[in-house]
C-alpha cells in the first residue's frame, strides 16, 4: 500500500502515475523487467478494453499501455497521435483525494475537465485471490499540445494498486522521484503545470521550468535546444511531429552497483552521470530511466 500521507486541500499535488504507450505490452513488459524492474502480468481495462502491464513503486507506478485500438474512440483520438513520435511516455498523472471536487474547481478555473471515467480492473493479489481496483480520473487535455498535458486520478482502494510484495525489484528500485518533459517552448507550459500542480515553480526560463510536488517529487520541461544538458552522451532521436511529450522517468533506488549488477546481468549498457546510471530510450521503449540513490 502506497506510504503516501494524504495532502491537505490547497498543497502541491504529487506524481500518481506514468502512461507509457507501446504496440505490444508484453515486449515492453519483457524489456522493462531486463532493466531489473518486476513487471505484472497483462490486465485488461474493463470499460476501455485496453490493457496493460503496471511497475509498481512506493508511491506511483508505471503503466505500460496497449492495446489502443480496442480502445473508445475519444481516448484513439487523443493517443494515437504520440505514435508519430516513436512509442514512449504520452500521459502523466497527479493524484487526487477528491475527484468531485478537484473536477470542479479545474472547470472554474477553464481546464475544461473532461467526465470522471472509471479505470477499474482485476489484479491478482499475493494470495492468488482476484479483486477490483477501484481508481478514477479524469483528462484536462490541450488540444494544441495534447503530451504536455496532465491528468488526476483517485484510487479508493490503494491496497489494490501499492501491493508491497509486487514492489521488491532486482535492481532494488523504491519510487519514482520526477519526471522529464521535452517542449518547444517551456514557458508555454508553466502556467498550466502551475495551475495543476497548485505551486509556483521552483525555476522558470527560456529553457527549463521546474515544479516540486508534495513528496519533493519533481517535474522538469525542458526546451529542445537543452534537453541534451539534461542526458548527457545519450541519443534521444528527438520528434517535432508534436510540441513536446514526457521523455524520462527518474526511479530511486536502495543501491546503485545492484542496479548497474542487475543491468549488466541483462546487457543492457547504461551512462553514468553525476552519479546517477542513465539507460538510453532504445532500451526502455523511449523513454530514459535515470536511477538514483535512495
Amino acid at each position: 500500500m502506497s506510504a503516501d500521507p494524504r495532502q491537505a486541500a490547497g498543497d502541491a499535488r504529487a506524481l500518481d502515475h506514468y502512461v507509457l504507450q507501446v504496440h505490444d505490452v508484453d515486449a515492453a513488459g519483457a524489456s522493462f523487467e531486463r532493466l531489473g524492474f518486476q513487471v505484472r502480468p497483462r490486465m485488461t481495462h474493463i470499460e476501455f478494453g485496453t490493457c496493460n502491464r503496471v511497475v509498481q513503486f512506493r508511491n506511483t507506478y508505471l503503466e505500460l499501455l496497449g492495446g489502443l485500438a480496442a480502445a473508445p474512440s475519444d481516448i484513439v483520438r487523443e493517443y494515437l497521435p504520440r505514435f508519430e513520435c516513436g512509442e514512449g511516455l504520452s500521459h502523466i498523472s497527479l493524484r487526487s483525494y477528491d475527484l468531485e471536487a478537484d473536477r470542479r474547481a479545474a472547470a472554474e478555473s477553464g481546464l475544461s475537465p473532461g467526465p470522471i471515467t472509471s479505470a477499474r480492473r482485476e489484479v491478482v493479489m499475493p494470495d492468488d485471490s482476484v479483486e477490483e481496483t477501484d481508481s478514477s480520473f479524469f483528462y484536462m487535455w490541450r488540444r494544441q499540445r495534447l503530451y504536455l498535458s496532465l491528468f488526476l486520478s483517485g484510487h479508493n482502494k490503494p491496497h489494490t494498486i501499492w501491493i508491497p510484495e509486487y514492489q521488491e525489484h532486482p535492481n532494488t528500485a523504491v519510487d519514482t522521484t520526477g519526471v522529464t518533459f521535452v517542449s518547444d517552448d517551456p514557458l508555454e507550459d508553466r502556467d498550466y503545470f502551475s495551475q495543476i500542480y497548485r505551486c509556483a515553480p521552483t525555476a522558470a526560463g527560456p529553457d527549463m521550468v521546474r515544479l516540486t510536488g508534495h513528496r519533493g517529487d519533481v517535474a522538469e520541461v525542458w526546451s529542445r535546444t537543452r534537453i541534451h544538458e539534461r542526458y548527457p552522451g545519450l541519443e534521444l532521436d528527438l520528434s517535432d511531429r508534436q510540441p513536446g511529450y514526457p521523455i524520462g522517468l527518474t526511479v530511486s533506488v536502495r543501491a546503485l552497483d545492484r542496479c548497474r549488477a542487475a543491468l549488466a546481468d541483462h546487457g543492457v549498457a547504461c551512462t553514468v552521470h553525476e552519479g546517477a546510471v542513465l539507460v538510453p530510450p532504445q532500451r526502455a521503449h523511449g523513454a530514459v530511466i535515470e536511477f538514483v540513490s535512495a
